[in-house]
């Protein structure tokens, strides 16, 4: 995958994020159709950016991202402008889409320039505390939805 974006937006973050879900994907509504295009194809996130996806990667805008948040017992935060997942079905139903696997979100917040150069000051374990009280901060919407809680204790693999 590769990002591409107009010059003037590269003082703009555009940031990522990468979720497991587990094995079933309880759907309220077995009627909620989410709009999949499968690669290779250059899709639009928003009039922010484009992504770049091979074969075996699926995408779905905005809309498609909400029904699969909801779908995959995540609640949508408004900023979210797509979603990508690997193929492994041709079906358009949330399940089939290697269900047990990952998924990837992306969303755009506006929140100024970004230096490049601080990625090499990355802290993992601060960026995993980061990610896990705001997951616990997150079971209170999850538990009145009737949602299991998710709880984040380790990196599978820390971020480099």
């Amino acid at each position: 995958m590769r990002f591409s974006h107009p010059t003037h937006l590269v003082p703009s973050l555009l940031a990522f994020l990468l979720y497991f879900w587990p094995a079933t994907i309880a759907a309220d509504d077995p009627k909620v159709q989410i709009d999949w295009v499968d690669g290779p194809i250059t899709a639009r996130l928003g009039d922010i950016a484009e992504i770049k996806l091979s074969a075996g990667y699926s995408f779905t805008g905005r809309e498609g991202t909400r029904k699969f948040l909801e779908l995959t017992q995540n609640p949508p935060g408004g900023n979210e402008l797509g979603t990508t997942v690997p193929i492994t079905s041709h079906s358009d139903d949330a399940e089939s889409k290697d269900s047990g696997s990952w998924f990837v979100i992306f969303e755009f917040n506006d929140v100024g320039y970004v230096k490049d150069d601080d990625r090499d000051k990355l802290d993992p374990d601060a960026l995993l505390k980061s990610i896990s009280d705001n997951t616990e901060n997150s079971n209170d919407e999850r538990a009145k939805r009737g949602w299991p809680a998710y709880h984040v204790t380790r990196w599978y693999k820390p971020p480099f």
